[in-house]
């Protein structure tokens, strides 16, 4: 087999330390198998639940299309991702299709799966910078305090396994399971582990919040995403700053109904440039 293939972390493999927990670069590290396979280890450490958590899920299936596209100036411009079944930890495969590849634009496929069991599926769309487009237009950053400013909060009493890996310092909206009356939260966040801001990172970085609908909850309650549609904007691409810094995340839900809320979000840089905007649907379980 080929050598396991580095993240997009610009080839920075940071490993596990003495804490016991593992840095994000390993969780997303992927092995050609053949032309379109990808192994993966779906570590237990990033668990939400029974399975490893969407952000993580759809990370690898980004990153598994990226390796396949080949192409570094093709940056993926957005993703959407459907969470079928619990994904335990174990071993995983990747599966990649390219749907269309024009000139410059490339629509891909992806599942990750056990065998014949699918856990995910996303498309993506890979694309060049449009240079003849110079008109630019992004969300303002929230005026919040900095993360220096802050101090680390825990989400809810029993928070999921995965929530070891990262910190959040919460300054936008309600904590959840406070009985808020507005679905609205966030604040700065960052993993344990130096990590650098990439399109992959990003992706599991703006799942790892709770949905903001559990603002509104008294008491704790499970949520999970279903599915999720996500925009990377140009800062995503762009060496904006140095590794291990925090995001400032803000998330609302403005629609819930059924056990299901959808949700919107945006992940900021510390410079207040837009890395993504995310749409998804959450249920809340009984």
């Amino acid at each position: 087999m080929s050598e396991p293939a580095s993240t997009a972390a610009a080839g920075v493999s940071l490993g596990s330390s003495d804490d016991g927990l593992t840095a994000l670069d390993d969780a997303l590290v992927l092995e050609p198998m053949g032309s379109v396979d990808y192994a993966c280890s779906l570590l237990p450490e990033w668990c939400h639940g029974p399975g490893v958590y969407g952000g993580l899920q759809a990370a690898l299936l980004l990153e598994a299309m990226r390796l396949h596209v080949a192409e570094p100036a093709r940056q993926p411009r957005s993703l959407t991702a459907q969470f079928i079944a619990p994904a335990s930890s174990g071993p995983g495969t990747l599966t990649v299709d390219v749907i269309r590849k024009g000139r410059s634009m490339t629509h891909m496929a992806a599942s990750l799966h056990r065998g014949d069991k699918v856990f995910a599926r996303a498309t993506a769309t890979f694309a060049h910078t449009r240079a003849t487009q110079p008109y630019n237009r992004q969300p303002a950053m929230p005026d919040v305090p900095g993360w220096d400013e802050l101090t680390d909060c825990q989400h809810g009493d029993r928070p999921p396994t995965f929530l070891k890996m990262l910190r959040f310092r919460d300054c936008l909206g309600s904590r959840p399971y406070s009985g808020a009356h507005d679905a609205h939260l966030g604040g700065w966040g960052r993993f344990v582990h130096p990590t650098a801001l990439t399109p992959a990172s990003i992706t599991a970085l703006i799942d790892a919040w709770p949905p903001a609908v559990l603002a509104c909850y008294p008491h704790m309650e499970r949520a999970a995403s279903v599915e999720l549609s996500l925009t990377l904007h140009t800062a995503a691409h762009n060496d904006i700053a140095p590794i291990d810094v925090p995001v400032l995340y803000e998330s609302r839900s403005d629609a819930i109904s059924d056990g299901f809320s959808e949700e919107h979000a945006r992940l900021w840089s510390p410079q207040g440039q837009v890395l993504a905007t995310v749409m998804q649907r959450i249920i809340v379980f009984d």
